[in-house]
């Protein structure tokens, strides 16, 4: 018995109503995420999910306000401004910096950054133009339609982190987004100034039948060791998957750089960042790179070249990836140079898969899982492994594909990972609460 991805990944992806289904990014749901620790500094996982619910909230802010601000969009047809419903947003600066005066990253394709603070005030200021309820996305009302009272969920989150949230927005990448194949990456580059760390969060597949034309790629074909990774491994031979690879290190259309070298010059910019009137300075901060389904695996490859490249020797290492749902990224020879790099303290990578979820078994055959595995499960305690490879057949349920690669939802991760016994008490809360360093300690066998 052979099983694949499309096999059973792409029919499972196709909903009732016939739509690729949006397994990546139901943000709202995300406010669910634990903000009460005592005082502490949330655990890894939690603060990734918290610093990529916010990345994935101004993307979707980000877009309405690009598609409905009357000033923006002044050179469209009458014809076609009446069908966006164009309003004046109050203060769409706050979101959308494309009129910023100050550009501290050049680098950067944002003007200027936006903080966790500025999309709290925005919401709150355009509250009659945007919709969002429990479970739901962003939605954009229009003038003389009728709102209810209630902020936007999102605002409530942001509301109760609060100032121990000092997180900022410093890269949002979405230019080029619907032209061509090879362009539907999404990245954004965020500071948490609370928890000294620059994250790099990559979005997953959404609802662009692109994303899932990479995604069977993932299976389809290999390449052989892509130049950037030769530099530092010597090795002509590291087998990767294509549509991972093509996506982060080949040169997009209309553009002059791969977005891995696109990151790297970002990150140089914010390394050497230095404010004397606010005391700033990021030279010391953990970098962390992150993202879901398709982002797991762009977050794992990534995480790879900057820990090895000598173009990132600024970067105080280890390089830390937290994966959700990735698919397995290459063959032998690259689980070996991905160890050298875990050996060399220069590489972290927790990767959490949930029970039947056969994605993040995938491409299978001579694929090879990296890193320290939260295998997560339904009512009991996480599995806790290093490499920890599964099969698509003993993962495989029919009926549940879908419903188990999604981050949320009755079998998704998220109510898997923070499961409560009978007295409301955390399975994983041991596992949870350790840092990776001590999760290496513990479970890496190198």
């Amino acid at each position: 018995m052979k099983l694949n991805l499309l096999s059973f990944v792409v029919p499972a992806l196709i909903s009732k109503a016939g739509r690729v289904s949006h397994s990546g990014a139901n943000v709202a749901q995300w406010a669910l995420l634990p903000t009460d620790c005592g005082g502490e500094e949330p655990p890894p996982i939690t603060s990734t999910l918290q610093i990529s619910k916010l990345m994935y909230c101004f993307g979707q802010l980000r877009a309405i306000v690009r598609k409905h601000e009357k000033t923006f969009n002044e050179d469209l047809s009458n014809r076609r401004k009446k069908r966006a419903g164009l309003v004046e947003f109050d203060t769409p600066a706050l979101v959308d910096t494309r009129n910023s005066a100050a550009n501290p990253f050049p680098a950067a394709k944002m003007n200027n950054p936006v903080t966790a603070a500025a999309i709290l005030e925005f919401l709150k200021k355009n509250q009659k133009h945007i919709r969002q309820e429990e479970g739901e996305d962003f939605q954009f009302v229009r003038s003389g339609e009728e709102n209810g009272d209630d902020i936007p969920h999102m605002a409530g989150f942001l509301e109760e982190l609060g100032r121990d949230f000092d997180a900022e927005i410093l890269e949002f990448d979405d230019e080029h987004t619907d032209v061509g194949l090879r362009n539907t990456l999404v990245y954004s580059v965020v500071v948490n100034r609370t928890s000294k760390r620059i994250t790099v969060v990559f979005r997953g597949s959404v609802m662009k039948v692109k994303d899932w034309v990479v995604n069977a790629r993932l299976i389809r074909t290999t390449i052989r060791t892509p130049p950037i990774i030769r530099e530092f491994t010597g090795e002509r031979n590291l087998k990767i998957a294509k549509g991972t690879a093509d996506y982060l290190l080949r040169k997009p259309i209309m553009e002059d750089e791969p977005k891995m070298e696109q990151i790297i010059n970002v990150l140089k910019e914010v390394y050497a960042f230095k404010d004397e009137s606010t005391g700033r300075d990021y030279s010391d901060y953990s970098l962390y790179v992150t993202g879901h389904s398709l982002g797991g695996a762009l977050a794992q490859l990534s995480a790879f070249v900057l820990a090895g490249s000598e173009k990132t020797a600024f970067i105080p290492k280890p390089i830390n990836a937290i994966s959700f749902a990735s698919p397995i990224v290459g063959t032998s020879g690259f689980l070996k140079e991905y160890q050298k790099l875990e050996r060399d303290g220069k590489l972290r990578h927790i990767r959490v898969s949930n029970h039947h979820d056969i994605v993040a078994s995938q491409p299978g055959n001579r694929y090879k899982q990296t890193g320290v595995n939260f295998h997560v499960k339904a009512g009991e305690k996480m599995e806790v492994a290093y490499l920890n490879p599964k099969s698509a057949r003993s993962l495989l349920r029919l009926g549940s594909v879908n419903d188990a690669h999604a981050l949320y939802g009755e079998i998704g991760y998220y109510p898997h990972i923070y499961a409560k016994d009978e007295n409301e008490n955390l399975f994983n809360k041991d596992v949870l609460d350790k840092s990776i360093e001590q999760l290496y300690d513990e479970y890496a066998e190198l």
